[in-house]
């Protein structure tokens, strides 16, 4: 169980990485729409869990896994706990309103880059 919490950890960085890098390459590039629909579907699968359940389903499911395995968890999300490991420490809101820009700034120049077309 504990080596697919880290697995969930690792896939999690990734998605964060594409949330992040994502609409930043939206903005800067002619339309792309591998880019667009890998986006949507990151995007719209992390709304969607943020929506439905107010938290990340990978975050829940690591937590859920780690304590299974009666390992140790950890509470809050799993920015604020990764980056605190480092020293960095970042409130959960800001978290959850980064992803939220992120997301709406992506959507937003996707809709956009299909109106131009």
């Amino acid at each position: 169980m504990l080596v697919l919490a880290d697995i969930i950890v690792i896939f999690h960085a990734f998605v964060l990485l594409a949330l992040i890098v994502g609409p930043v390459l939206l903005l800067n590039s002619k339309r792309n729409r591998g880019l667009e629909q890998g986006f949507i579907i990151i995007g719209g699968l992390t709304a969607l869990s943020f929506f439905i359940t107010g938290a990340c389903f990978l975050t829940t499911w690591e937590k859920y896994l780690r304590t299974a395995a009666g390992a140790p968890s950890y509470t809050g999300g799993y920015v604020r706990h990764y980056l605190g490991e480092v020293g960095i420490a970042i409130p959960d809101i800001a978290t959850t309103i980064a992803i939220i820009i992120l997301v709406t700034i992506g959507f937003a120049r996707i809709l956009w880059l299909q109106r131009k077309n």
